[in-house]
């Protein structure tokens, strides 16, 4: 698995490569952003319970990146990858990733993650600026991500400064 914060792909060969590479380079990103986030402590059941990663819907992510993802740790923590529906409680996780498939989702999912201390990352134009926390984006055939700081406060979630200074720093639409 990839674990660097920055990949360049050429722009006409983005397309092909995009649906072997983007999603596991994704997943990586997700794992590096982990390293960066301190979660309030009453966001896991006890002190050895895992960092869950819920992917809302269609799992976009293919099974042997999913598997090495869950060998690793997080913070002395084990990772659990499950994916969840639009009616399950977002909760259980740490991060909830909603994928571009989910776009018609993402409000509700948000909405359902609101008082939650669950890191939300999308793919999504505006996902960010409608109040995820993260967003990956594709610039220039790179993988960049947008961090919507003041929805990682009302989360409780602390963002490392070493993350931020990669970052596009986004505020709300006025949502909140």
């Amino acid at each position: 698995m990839y674990l660097g914060l920055a990949v360049c792909v050429s722009p006409c060969a983005w397309s092909q490569v995009e649906q072997t590479v983007q999603y596991p380079l994704k997943l990586a990103y997700i794992y590096n952003v982990t390293k960066f986030v301190e979660w309030p402590r009453d966001a896991f059941s006890s002190s050895s319970a895992p960092l869950i990663i819920c992917i809302v819907g269609r799992d976009p992510f293919p099974v042997d990146a999913e598997r090495e993802l869950r060998s690793r740790t997080s913070g002395g923590r084990h990772i659990d990858v499950r994916n969840i529906t639009t009616s399950d409680n977002p909760g259980v996780c740490q991060i909830v990733f909603i994928s571009d498939a989910e776009q018609k989702n993402a409000a509700g999912m948000l909405a359902s993650a609101e008082n939650t201390s669950a890191l939300t990352i999308g793919e999504s134009e505006g996902f960010a600026e409608r109040g995820g926390v993260v967003n990956l984006v594709i610039q220039n055939a790179k993988i960049r991500f947008e961090i919507n700081t003041g929805a990682a406060e009302r989360k409780g979630l602390i963002i490392s400064s070493r993350l931020l200074v990669l970052a596009k720093i986004v505020r709300d639409l006025g949502i909140h």
